[in-house]
C-alpha cells in the first residue's frame, strides 16, 4: 500500500477506531495513543493492508481490540490481576461486537456530518461537541441565532436524507443530548 492509500485508510477509521477502543477502555486519550500506534505498527510492517476493505477493517478492528485487550493487562496486573480481568473477559466478550457496531454507526454519522454544506456543518458539529446555545453558537460563528437555528433544522433535514432510518435515531440521541 503506497502512502497516500495509507492516509485514505488512516482518515477512513482513525475516528471509528478511537471511538471503538475508548468504548474498551473508558480513556480517551489512552484509546488515541493505542490506535495511533496500531496505524505505526501496520504502517511499518505493512500487515494487514491488503486491498481487500473488509479484511483491511477486520484487521485494524481486531489490532485495537488486541491492543485494548494488552493495555488493559498491564493495568490490572497492577491493581489486581484475577479480579479485575475475570470481570472485564467476562463483561467485554459481548460488547465487543456491539463496540464495533457502535463505531461502524459513528463513522457513518461523521461521514454524513461531512457531506453537509460548510455553515450548516460548523452549526451542527457545534451543536453535537459543546453543550453551547444557539446565542453562543451565533456569537462564536458572527452569525444571528435565527440563522442558527435554520442551519440546525437544515442540517437535521439533510442528515435524514444521507442516514438510513436506525442510525438517523443514533443521530438524533447523540444530537439531543448537546441541545
Amino acid at each position: 500500500m503506497d502512502q497516500d492509500g495509507f492516509e485514505q485508510l488512516y482518515r477512513k477509521y482513525y475516528q471509528s477506531l478511537c471511538f471503538f477502543a475508548r468504548k474498551l477502555l473508558n480513556d480517551t486519550h489512552v484509546a488515541k495513543e493505542l490506535v495511533q500506534d496500531v496505524f505505526l505498527k501496520s504502517w511499518q510492517k505493512k500487515e494487514g493492508l491488503e486491498n481487500d476493505p473488509d479484511r483491511v477493517r477486520a484487521f485494524l478492528y481486531q489490532s485495537v481490540k488486541n491492543a485494548s485487550l494488552n493495555y488493559l493487562r498491564g493495568t490490572t496486573r497492577r491493581i489486581s490481576l484475577e479480579t479485575q480481568w475475570a470481570s472485564t473477559q467476562e463483561e467485554m466478550d459481548p460488547d465487543i461486537s456491539n463496540a464495533i457496531i457502535e463505531a461502524e454507526v459513528y463513522r457513518d454519522i461523521l461521514h454524513a456530518i461531512g457531506r453537509l454544506p460548510d455553515e450548516c456543518r460548523k452549526v451542527i458539529e457545534l451543536s453535537m461537541s459543546s453543550s453551547k446555545t444557539s446565542e453562543e453558537i451565533a456569537e462564536l460563528l458572527g452569525i444571528s441565532a435565527s440563522t442558527v437555528r435554520n442551519q440546525k433544522r437544515r442540517g437535521l433535514q439533510l442528515m435524514r436524507q444521507f442516514l438510513n432510518f436506525q442510525t438517523f435515531l443514533v443521530f438524533l440521541s447523540m444530537f439531543k443530548q448537546h441541545p
